[in-house]
């Protein structure tokens, strides 16, 4: 009976720190009123420069130096 007891403790302890992990994530990250997500609205990524597009969202250099190769081959 402690053995059971303990393999459910444990799979319980598993489960209870995984949902609060992502609880938190979910809270901190993605959803919450400050989530570092409310930065890039549309209207803020509108106002950025092509040189801070690219900086934020573009390609690695040496993925871009591989395309252009293969575009030419």
């Amino acid at each position: 009976l402690y053995d059971i007891l303990h393999s459910y403790y444990k799979v319980a302890l598993k489960r209870f720190i995984d949902a609060l992990r992502m609880q938190a994530v979910d809270h901190f990250l993605i959803t919450g009123s400050r989530t570092p997500l409310t930065l890039f609205s549309p209207a803020f990524v509108a106002g950025m420069t092509p040189g801070q597009l690219e900086e934020v969202a573009g390609e690695d250099l040496i993925i871009k130096r591989k395309r252009v190769q293969l575009e030419k081959e």
